[in-house]
């Protein structure tokens, strides 16, 4: 048997580009970048599988063209391939998918588990172009040898184009995904407003009421819609001036709101001075009216974006001064 070194090495080629250098060369950029900490675990298993993709490659493009061995080994390597991807994209992942992206104030974990799950179904359909091959090179024999070449060239063609178009598509939307997700900006504001109830008692602070309002702005420029939008807000104290540490405490949680939604921020949208208005604790009203204090507001911002779910934890501190 004559082995096609051509394709052997045209194909081990791109698979060892894809599989293993273009994986590596993202992971050095996004870890030097300080964007994604990629456990050292997980590379080794990105070289293992990418290596191992390697040589099923070059295995498979060994038997001769049109051979069912070549088909039988190329429906190992679509279903490997899906394999592979749905590891890549935390497929296996405790949680289904998540990556955490870290920097001094914000953390964000990103559920890319719905893209896995894409990617292996794409590379399960791919499959069937291989097992239709194999049965059409069963069948060969019991047709004429014209007819069933004619026949075959046509389905063979319709499902290159199929395949081909499916990849495309799939590639394509990844692509759209990540590049319009990298132009999201969601921020909260270093300022607040506040609203003070004095419950008509000017010198009786204790049925008093304030509200908290912090401003964030969420951009989205890209080209899906930040959908099913939560956040959540919890204010706490870091210093105060209350020396006795009785009316308003140190490192103390004075207020909070949760389960703002917000069903849509549409695409191509700018959201500016978006209102979160949160409660503060009556038992911490007066420490507040009588008490400077510099508070942390603790975010926690959950959304839905073309198919990811993202969560997204950030902290700004302000200075609060005391109202008499």
């Amino acid at each position: 048997m004559k082995l096609d070194y051509k394709s052997i090495i045209i194909y081990g080629i791109l698979k060892a580009a894809f599989f293993l250098l273009l994986p590596l060369i993202v992971i050095s950029v996004l870890s030097d970048q300080g964007i994604i900490e990629f456990s050292p675990s997980f590379i080794v298993s990105i070289l293992v599988m990418g290596i191992i993709g390697v040589i099923i490659t070059i295995i498979r493009h060994t038997p001769a063209k049109d051979s069912i061995l070549r088909e039988v080994i190329g429906i190992g390597l679509a279903i490997y391939n899906g394999l592979y991807l749905f590891y890549i994209f935390g497929g296996f992942s405790g949680g289904l998918g998540t990556y955490s992206i870290q920097t001094t104030n914000l953390e964000a974990i990103i559920g890319l588990q719905l893209i896995a799950w894409i990617l292996l179904i794409g590379a399960l359909l791919n499959t069937v172009f291989y097992l239709v091959k194999i049965i059409e090179a069963v069948n060969k024999k019991r047709k004429s040898k014209i007819r069933e070449e004619s026949k075959q060239f046509k389905i063979d063609k319709r499902l290159k184009i199929g395949k081909l178009l499916l990849n495309l598509f799939l590639v394509c939307f990844i692509i759209s995904v990540g590049l319009s997700g990298m132009y999201i900006s969601f921020k909260v504001k270093e300022s607040y407003q506040f609203n003070w109830d004095t419950a008509g008692t000017i010198i009786n602070y204790t049925d008093d009421s304030i509200e908290i309002i912090t401003l964030f702005d969420l951009i989205n420029p890209g080209l899906y819609s930040v959908l099913d939008v939560v956040i959540d807000v919890d204010i706490y104290t870091i210093n105060t001036s209350d020396v006795t540490q009785l009316s308003l405490p140190d490192n103390t949680k004075i207020g909070e709101v949760d389960n703002m939604a917000y069903p849509m921020f549409p695409r191509g949208s700018l959201s500016i001075d978006q209102e979160l208005i949160v409660d503060v604790f009556p038992q911490y009203v007066v420490g507040l009216i009588t008490f400077d204090a510099d508070l942390l507001l603790d975010v926690n911002f959950r959304c839905l974006y073309a198919t990811m779910d993202i969560f997204v934890m950030t902290n700004v501190t302000v200075k609060w001064t005391k109202l008499i």
